[in-house]
């Protein structure tokens, strides 16, 4: 209404030789008043054209602009409404459509429909830029199985959902999510969020599809020629997605195995399966957590085999403590054998101290992580799954992960919710960034803030 109010000013005061064409000036102020309403029903004129900033207008525009004060003014207080609007909370019932780059820098294309005081819907429309329905299929389930898993502070939650262009078209215009154009490369190819590798995994597409909402990458980029990357100092979804993901999404995984020992533990029951699809499974405490504060294992005796034992964390004092982890032995089906890791944390490493005592509740859960040692997964079937240990081979095994967990940082979803609003999450904006600055675009890294080499950006 300011704006229009304004408009009506600005009619009775404009000199005729300020614009000659009247009809061309409320084209422009009427649909820049137009963008400053939220509800976007009401626009009755939206074309690249009439939405390009004024003050780069074009030649075919140009006959119907001559510099005015008082003009750029009101233009100039458009825009900043328009901005404001961009920054005000999404009520329940509204659609806000995403189609510009990012606060981070990144291209985002999206719909955001608040459902609910807490949950928001995300429509994101694909097209696969090659004849493979598979791949559109099997990106729809993979982000259909982490959709649970998109969670912020609070309770609150995002809904993710892939549209083909089909699925898009069904939308209201006004509604409807810019299409992003995905092409098919190679089996084995790197993947990126404008092209996927013909046998990319979910955990892949998950971060792939994320940048496709405005989310950077955050992984080390020095080898890439991105050395100025802020990367944060926790697990995350756009630093190191299989981790992340393998922790967050229950899953049920069909393995077979291609050696001797294996298919003798196959035949045997469900329970010896288990516990050597567990052997070794020390999560948190991955390889490069055992590679650098652990010695080699000590083992070489059997026990009789009890299918309720765990793998378990026991503290010495307060630096040097003990991982045992149980095998199953093929020779004999009755008898397994314990394996232990002796490990110390320096005095002074909290990280090394924060993991141990966190493995102390997470290991005794004892659930495997993949297909155990001498056997590869020929299917896997992703979300909420019943337990479907079976013996034979193939084999079936379950991987169970508690409700709850996020592959988000809380900084990732108010960007998402914060659509183009600057004001969200200014720290990882500004670090973003530099995410893809480095010797690759001749930058020396000079003027990146120091906040962005510390370990609160992310937050």
């Amino acid at each position: 209404m300011m704006i229009i109010i304004l408009f009506l000013n600005f009619l009775s005061f404009a000199k005729p030789d300020q614009c000659e064409d009247i009809n061309c000036k409320m084209l422009r102020l009427q649909n820049l008043a137009l963008e400053t309403n939220p509800n976007k029903d009401q626009m009755l004129l939206y074309s690249d054209e009439l939405n390009a900033p004024f003050e780069s207008a074009s030649n075919n525009e140009s006959y119907c602009y001559q510099p005015s004060q008082d003009l750029e003014s009101i233009l100039q207080l458009a825009k900043t409404a328009k901005k404001t609007n961009e920054c005000m909370p999404q009520k329940t019932g509204e659609w806000k459509v995403v189609g510009q780059k990012s606060p981070t820098g990144l291209d985002a294309k999206y719909a955001l429909s608040k459902t609910s005081e807490d949950t928001w819907d995300v429509a994101i429309a694909i097209k696969v830029n090659e004849q493979s329905p598979n791949l559109m299929t099997r990106i729809k389930e993979c982000i259909s199985a982490v959709s649970p898993y998109m969670l912020g502070s609070n309770g609150k939650k995002l809904n993710l959902h892939i549209l083909n262009e089909s699925e898009r078209s069904q939308l209201p215009s006004n509604k409807r999510p810019p299409i992003n154009n995905i092409d098919i490369q190679d089996v084995g190819a790197r993947s990126h969020s404008r092209a996927y590798a013909a046998d990319v995994g979910c955990s892949t597409i998950t971060h792939e599809v994320l940048h496709l909402l405005g989310l950077c990458d955050e992984y080390d980029g020095e080898k890439d020629g991105w050395g100025c990357r802020a990367v944060p100092s926790v697990p995350s979804i756009m630093k190191n997605h299989w981790e992340v993901y393998n922790k967050a999404v229950s899953r049920t995984l069909t393995c077979k195995c291609d050696n001797e020992n294996c298919s003798k533990v196959a035949a045997m029951t469900a329970d010896h399966i288990r516990i050597r699809a567990t052997a070794w499974s020390l999560d948190p405490l991955d390889y490069a957590f055992r590679n650098k504060y652990c010695q080699g294992a000590k083992g070489g005796y059997v026990v009789n085999f009890n299918p309720d034992v765990k793998n378990k964390v026991e503290l010495k004092d307060s630096t040097r403590f003990t991982i045992t982890s149980y095998d199953v032995s093929t020779e004999t089906p009755d008898k397994m054998f314990p394996v232990t890791i002796e490990c110390q944390c320096p005095a002074d490493d909290t990280t090394c101290k924060d993991l141990r005592d966190k493995s102390r509740t997470t290991i005794p859960s004892n659930s495997p992580q993949n297909c155990p040692f001498g056997s590869k997964p020929i299917h896997t079937a992703y979300g909420n799954v019943k337990k479907m240990n079976t013996s034979g081979d193939p084999f079936k095994i379950t991987i169970e992960r508690e409700a709850g967990t996020s592959m988000l940082l809380p900084s990732h979803f108010d960007r998402i919710i914060g659509g183009t609003c600057s004001v969200v999450t200014p720290n990882l904006n500004t670090c973003s960034q530099w995410a893809y600055e480095g010797t690759k675009s001749n930058s020396n890294c000079s003027g990146k803030p120091e906040i962005c080499n510390g370990d609160d950006w992310w937050k």
